[in-house]
């Protein structure tokens, strides 16, 4: 039995990422899974994910969340992996039997952190506050009046309380205002619309006249340099790129004409959509700005195999600006009037038909672990999901080299 890992971030309170919880499901070539159990299915994840695929390929060093059940603490799986990455997370069907506490304790002394997943706040439950060094919290499945009684009733403890299932911004902020340090959920992808959106400043302006011109048939060199040297930090971040060691230059290069005839055509789009849209993002989390590249990496690799090579330069843009309203806060219509992009693109962004559709849903429903759909779009893209699973891990990758 093969099997493939989906990752979901967890941010701090200032939105910079803490680590990934890492969710499992066997690989089937049907419509049916096979059900192999909670043991199984966990053994499965630390054994692909650690060892197998490799954990810094997919956490990039950031801590890595693992759900245990019972059986896998009291056999202590967790001492075979390293405490500096692993975070421990007790399921909440487990209860706080001595042996459960036992073995958690001593899991804490070698440098492991345990966190009790979707925590239920009731008393026979409680015991496990002995042993945990961060609370998982479900905010859709919880009352807030309880969930504010109980992050109280534990503010004096060394536990980081851990919001989970953040929809919107006003629960997060919420959750702040409660004393939760780590979130988790969707909240960051979903752009806020503020009604009173002024013009674009400035910068923004730019960023947005280099996007329209990056993704133009025939590339005007000379406007998109003109741009850029506007522009001190947009020159920096062209320079660092190209004098890299990702291009293996010999020599320093040190014009912005010259760069920019060095990355070449293809690159070029790229390159220049995504130093522009991390200039974009003001106060929105970076990873905003890795989900896009994982995306558009992915549809990239993935065009040929689906017999659409031929569009894997649209492919790229698209996943690429999937995200753009979330990383704006402006609706998704406007950004695409604004840089005029191309009638394929635009078309698959706003509607999500056809097979270029049908790939940027694929890979979304992938993000978001719902097997299911994206076993189903894989197929119509003549994809297996094991092939989906080796891509999006490249891509991860890839996308870390990147940033």
């Amino acid at each position: 039995m093969s099997a493939y890992v989906a990752r979901q971030p967890i941010f701090n309170g200032n939105l910079e990422i803490y680590g990934y919880e890492l969710l499992f499901r066997d690989e089937a070539e049907s419509n049916q899974f096979t059900d192999v159990g909670g043991d199984a299915a966990s053994s499965e994840t630390i054994v692909n994910s650690f060892h197998d695929i490799g954990i810094e390929r997919i956490t990039d060093g950031k801590r890595a969340f693992v759900n245990f059940t019972e059986k896998l603490l009291l056999d202590k799986v967790a001492t075979i992996l390293p405490s500096k990455i692993l975070v421990i997370e007790v399921l909440e069907t487990i209860l706080p039997t001595k042996e459960i506490l036992a073995v958690c304790s001593e899991l804490r002394t070698m440098g492991y952190l345990i966190a009790l997943d979707d925590f239920i706040l009731s008393p026979e439950y409680m015991p496990f506050i002995e042993v945990a060094d961060i609370i998982k919290v479900d905010f859709m499945s919880s009352p807030m009046d309880e969930i504010e009684a109980f992050a109280k009733s534990i503010k004096t403890r060394p536990i980081r309380l851990l919001a989970e299932k953040i929809e919107t911004y006003e629960i997060f902020e919420a959750a702040k205002r409660m004393g939760f340090r780590l979130f988790q959920g969707y909240f960051f992808s979903k752009p806020v619309i503020m009604k009173s959106r002024g013009v674009l400043g400035p910068l923004k302006v730019n960023c947005m006249r280099l996007i329209h011109l990056s993704i133009q048939p025939d590339v005007n060199f000379s406007k998109i340099a003109d741009i850029i040297k506007q522009d001190t930090a947009l020159s920096f971040l062209l320079l660092r790129v190209v004098n890299s060691a990702f291009f293996g230059m010999r020599y320093k290069i040190k014009g912005i004409r010259q760069a920019l005839a060095i990355l070449g055509m293809t690159e070029l789009k790229k390159w220049i959509t995504i130093i522009s849209m991390t200039r974009l993002k003001d106060n929105r989390p970076g990873e905003l700005i890795t989900i896009a590249l994982i995306r558009a990496r992915f549809l990239e690799l993935a065009a040929p195999l689906a017999g659409i090579k031929s569009d894997a330069e649209n492919l790229f843009m698209i996943g690429l600006m999937s995200l753009m309203d979330a990383i704006m806060d402006m609706p998704l219509a406007d950004i695409l009037q604004e840089t005029s992009v191309s009638d394929e693109i635009s078309e698959t962004l706003l509607t999500r038909t056809g097979k270029r559709g049908d790939m940027l849903s694929m890979i979304i429903a992938y993000e978001y672990s719902e097997w299911d759909t994206a076993q189903e779009l894989a197929g119509k893209c003549s994809l297996t999901m094991s092939k989906v699973s080796t891509l999006y891990i490249d891509s991860i990758e890839w996308a870390h080299s990147i940033r």
